[in-house]
């Protein structure tokens, strides 16, 4: 009679625990597969791919193969295929449990003809630089455990603690300038225009204090933003283009405008609130309808529906630091980068 030791080594290296093992994972596979495609691919590792049972039958597999190989002792040279087929599957399993728990799934996206070196990872982290160089990184899980209102994460070596105040699963952005509330604030203009033609109307903003956003083309037309503050600015010269329509703000709050053409007239006046200024180009008219001093982004942050596929939700934490130093309640989305000040 065999005794319960040699009944566990025949099961474990049994082939009818092989073809288990193995259906369990075909049909586990197959259900991920139409399951990533309605969710996505996150949601489907998560779900299947990384969770314990799924690497609990790549175990058993893989103890059942070794096993097989182990119960064939001693071996002999017309062993030596059956040794090597094991070894390969024993390596491709190995190879899958570390890929899965302990590799990295990144994205980097690039239209023909571009290179890159950065790749996004999609791990879930905080990190936090404070004044002084001090700098941490947390491990967070906001997708498998969302975090109560109240919650505390330790930044090690730097003496604060992120305090979490609300968390949104998915969320939509809005952001719109509007005039700030400190009047100790640097000026810092802007003004909102609107551009029409018999074919089509567009709008958009121009700060005179961002030189990301000083100027804006609409086709063969350059327009510009500036204030007398700026002293590189003293004079508005044409656009490479000869067609430019340059706006300035004067020190005594006045705003106006020059026209500069290349196949027509120029002028120059001031800018009337909702009062279109001609041009000579395609019947297009400008009109400013808005002029903001010290320009402020407004940012507001809404729950929104959850959509079916993972990789579409935009998750949302609201925290604030206590410590040194404390700041006021943020919104943090995901892979975004915001101050959190005082």
């Amino acid at each position: 009679m065999r005794s319960p030791l040699e009944a566990l080594s025949d099961a474990l290296a049994s082939l009818k625990l092989a073809v288990v093992v193995m259906a369990a994972l075909g049909v586990a596979c197959a259900v991920a597969t139409f399951y990533e495609a309605q969710h996505g691919t996150a949601a489907a590792q998560r779900v299947f791919y990384q969770s314990p049972w799924f690497t609990f039958l790549l175990a058993l597999l893989a103890v059942n193969v070794l096993w097989s190989v182990v119960k064939r002792y001693p071996w002999n040279a017309h062993n030596t295929g059956f040794l090597l087929a094991h070894a390969g599957i024993l390596m491709i399993l190995g190879g899958s449990v570390y890929s899965l728990h302990g590799g990295l799934d990144g994205r980097m996206a690039l239209l023909e003809g571009e290179t890159g070196d950065r790749v996004g990872l999609s791990r879930e982290t905080l990190r936090v630089s404070l004044p002084g160089g001090r700098a941490a990184e947390v491990p967070v899980a906001f997708h498998d455990r969302a975090p109560a209102p109240g919650a505390r994460i330790e930044l090690p070596g730097t003496g604060a603690t992120v305090v979490v105040e609300e968390f949104r699963p998915h969320v939509r952005v809005s952001e719109s300038l509007g005039e700030g509330d400190d009047e100790a604030a640097p000026l810092n203009p802007a003004l909102h225009f609107t551009l029409s033609t018999p074919f089509l109307t567009q709008d958009g903003w121009l700060m005179a204090a961002d030189p990301a956003h000083r100027e804006a083309s609409f086709g063969p037309v350059v327009f510009s933003f500036h204030h007398a503050a700026q002293k590189d600015v003293a004079a508005v010269a044409p656009p490479s283009t000869g067609n430019g329509l340059a706006f300035r703000l004067l020190a005594d709050g006045s705003l106006r405008y020059a026209l500069a053409a290349a196949n027509g007239p120029s002028s120059a006046g001031a800018v009337e609130m909702g009062r279109p200024i001609q041009t000579p180009w395609m019947q297009m008219t400008v009109t400013v309808d808005r002029l903001l001093r010290r320009a402020a982004m407004r940012r507001v942050v809404v729950r929104a529906p959850l959509p079916a596929r993972e990789e579409d939700r935009r998750p949302a934490v609201r925290v604030r630091l206590e410590g040194a130093p404390a700041t006021a309640s943020e919104w943090l989305t995901w892979g975004d980068v915001r101050p959190l000040r005082g």
